[in-house]
């Protein structure tokens, strides 16, 4: 299974699981006690929607689609859901009440979810996920894989935190690699805090897959690059003791980048190392 396919399935996994979270932020009042999960493949299109659930009697219908990047053609996109659903033989004369939530994983807030022609109208409920506050998606484990959408080192460990909180290593390892999806700039950072935590079902469970297996190797790159670039670092700062911290970090890369493993002889040996910014 490719990257992408992997990135949509673990992101449905993770709203779906987290679906109380998602329709509180979307604003919906809905019973989620209530809902199940129905099959996603609806009349007239090739096309199936990421998630459906209905009532026990299918008077209520709840869509979501997870979208990665804006899309401008959402609201269309939605309304044709809507029609299909309406059209289906499972719910016709049966739904009355139908939500339509798109999650925008993401990008800047510029989708418009709302579709007017004429008199024709459907209205769609966006959660933009970089516009929540970090500590909001941390509250809970439902949504804090996507704190990481930051980018920030500093949210992995309260992250992984709230992912330990839940007790199926399978859920835990598809929340921890769409982490690793949405931050690979951290994922060794992820990968040293599960080592460090002993989360070894999880470590294994990532094993399970090809795109686990290559989240794992990254973050194990990452990790190493990481180390080799404080070492150089160190060295850089203890032999040229007055060069700012900024500056060191800058040479520390370029030599990083350049050398590798030899990065460290270089920093103790060579003395024209700090170059332009």
């Amino acid at each position: 299974m490719g990257r992408a396919r992997q990135w949509d399935l673990h992101s449905k996994i993770v709203v779906g699981a987290g679906l109380s979270a998602t329709l509180a932020h979307a604003g919906v009042d809905v019973d989620v006690a209530d809902l199940h999960p129905r099959p996603v493949e609806l009349p007239a299109t090739a096309r199936q929607a990421d998630l459906l659930f209905a009532s026990a009697d299918l008077d209520t219908v709840v869509q979501v689609e997870i979208q990665h990047r804006p899309d401008p053609r959402i609201g269309l996109r939605m309304l044709g859901y809507a029609a299909r659903i309406a059209d289906d033989p499972s719910y016709r004369d049966r739904v009355r009440r139908l939500e339509q939530v798109v999650v925008q994983v993401t990008g800047r807030r510029r989708m418009e979810t709302v579709f007017r022609l004429g008199s024709l109208a459907n209205d769609s409920r966006l959660v933009h996920i970089p516009s929540i506050p970090e500590a909001d998606l941390l509250l809970t484990p439902d949504l804090a894989p996507f704190a990481m959408v930051s980018g920030r080192a500093g949210a992995v460990a309260p992250m992984i935190e709230r992912i330990a909180e839940v007790e199926a290593p399978a859920l835990q390892a598809s929340m921890l690699a769409l982490a690793m999806g949405l931050a690979p700039g951290v994922s060794g950072v992820i990968m040293e805090r599960l080592r460090r935590d002993r989360m070894t079902d999880v470590i294994t469970e990532l094993r399970k897959t090809d795109w686990g297996r290559g989240l794992i190797a990254e973050g194990r790159e990452e990790g190493r690059e990481e180390g080799r670039l404080a070492a150089v670092a160190d060295v850089l700062a203890a032999r040229f003791p007055h060069a700012d911290r900024a500056s060191v970090e800058r040479a520390a890369r370029r030599l990083v980048t350049r050398l590798g493993d030899g990065a460290i002889r270089a920093a103790l040996t060579q003395d024209g190392v700090f170059g332009p910014a």
